[in-house]
């Protein structure tokens, strides 16, 4: 007969296979959706004698490598358009999505990983007009101010309402830029700089218009959100935080970014 102590230990057992976490392990493949839009340095497209390719490559795909190879889990991943691959995560048809600010919004739809990169907040202007005086971050406020549909400006310190984010592209804001529909279009400089690298439109050096950065502005940290209607979200969101160091950070660094932003 079983001692006592073997029957607590199997009724202990058995109480931990009905338990939340029991039933929390990850699947076979986590899915994971991007923005279509190219994201240079971080999330873009390969290059081969000037042709796009239809390999991802960049920071955040190597940090994706650097986790998930590490814990051995597989992962998929799908392009789609920023403001769809978000309702995707939030609802649950889709595991993850990379690359994204903090915002009250955001968090309550998603769980949001560790920061994992940072950039630098910048405005363009038509040089056909004067340049709008932006002395601090809240000047921001006073101007019509153009983005990208999905993108969240809370960063910048502006509501959904102070931006103009009908655009998909940064091209199409540009356009309205240049056609007086608004004073300025934010964007990363270190993305700016990226598209220029891989051989985008360079809108740092175009004749059309200018930049500058926001005074005062801290950088804009960016993380992984996990979704909140998967049952495995609390495993998932600790495999990338265990995953996200700074060791990883700085190797990356050194191999994806740095040599883009270097002129």
């Amino acid at each position: 007969m079983p001692s006592s102590a073997s029957i607590a230990g199997i009724l202990s057992a058995l109480l931990l296979l009905t338990t939340p976490q029991a039933r929390a392990q990850l699947p076979e493949t986590v899915k994971i959706c991007v923005d279509a839009e190219e994201w240079p340095p971080f999330f873009y497209y390969q290059r081969q004698n000037g042709q796009i390719t239809t390999r991802n490559i960049g920071y955040t795909v190597d940090y994706l490598q650097a986790i998930f190879g590490a814990a051995k889990q597989k992962y998929a991943l799908t392009r789609m358009s920023w403001a769809r691959c978000q309702a995707e995560v939030k609802y649950g048809s889709q595991d993850m999505t990379l690359d994204g600010v903090s915002n009250p919004e955001r968090e309550q739809a998603y769980l949001l990983s560790k920061p994992y990169y940072h950039t630098t907040g910048i405005y363009f202007f038509s040089r056909a007009r004067p340049a709008p005086k932006v002395n601090s971050r809240a000047d921001l406020k006073t101007l019509r101010v153009c983005g990208q549909h999905g993108y969240s400006y809370q960063p910048y310190g502006l509501e959904p309402t102070d931006v103009d984010t009908t655009p998909y592209t940064l091209a199409a804001a540009m356009m309205l830029l240049k056609t007086d529909h608004c004073d300025a279009v934010l964007e990363e400089k270190e993305v700016a700089i990226g598209m220029a690298k891989i051989g985008m439109t360079n809108y740092l050096a175009h004749p059309d218009f200018g930049f500058r950065e926001v005074p005062g502005m801290p950088v804009s940290n960016y993380h992984m959100f996990v979704s909140r209607k998967v049952p495995y979200a609390q495993e998932l969101l600790k495999l990338l935080n265990s995953g996200i160091k700074d060791e990883t950070s700085a190797r990356l660094r050194m191999k994806d970014i740095d040599p883009v932003l270097t002129p």
